[in-house]
């Protein structure tokens, strides 16, 4: 058992314990000094929070430098759309690997380029539309002028026809 003996001033704890080599009893103690214990004692904490210290420290270094080297294609299609112009081609983002984060960019660079060729297409068909629509506008034009001037012609020849009418019974009951 542990018990406890001050030595010149100086506590220890003493660990005591019985053997028998052959029929003699022997007792075998094993003592520590407790300030040399409490030293030690001391040095191991130091050294244990100081390892933990550090491995905490060196955890949130490479978490933050991991964290940035894997997202980093994210952050680029996230800063590809901010800056994204549908006018005009948009400048590829970098694929860097073959993750999903790669493929994510990948899909956006196909995504934005068959866009711009949509919207490059459609303006192509609007433009197209505008042209067709001024020259139907024109020939409805053309047409209502048309429409009038055949209106024209029938009061003209009506007019003419009430006028020859009378002028034409005058004519052949005059004699000459």
């Amino acid at each position: 058992e542990f018990f406890d003996l001050s030595l010149r001033g100086e506590p220890f704890r003493l660990l005591a314990q019985e053997l028998k080599w052959g029929q003699t009893p022997l007792v075998v103690a094993v003592a520590a000094s407790k300030q040399i214990a409490k030293a030690v004692l001391r040095n191991v904490n130091y050294a244990f929070f100081t390892v933990v210290g550090f491995i905490v420290g060196l955890l949130v270094v490479l978490s933050i430098v991991t964290s940035r080297l894997l997202l980093k294609p994210l952050y680029e299609v996230l800063e590809a759309i901010r800056v994204w112009d549908t006018n005009k081609p948009l400048e590829p983002v970098p694929v860097q690997n073959e993750t999903e984060l790669g493929l994510l960019a990948q899909s956006f660079n196909e995504m934005a380029e068959r866009t711009f060729d949509s919207q490059k297409a459609l303006k192509e068909k609007i433009r197209e539309l505008e042209t067709a629509n001024a020259e139907i506008r024109e020939t409805q034009a053309k047409l209502v002028h048309a429409a009038k001037m055949a209106s024209l012609g029938q009061l003209v020849a009506g007019v003419a026809h009430e006028l020859n009418n009378p002028i034409g019974f005058i004519y052949s009951n005059l004699k000459v």
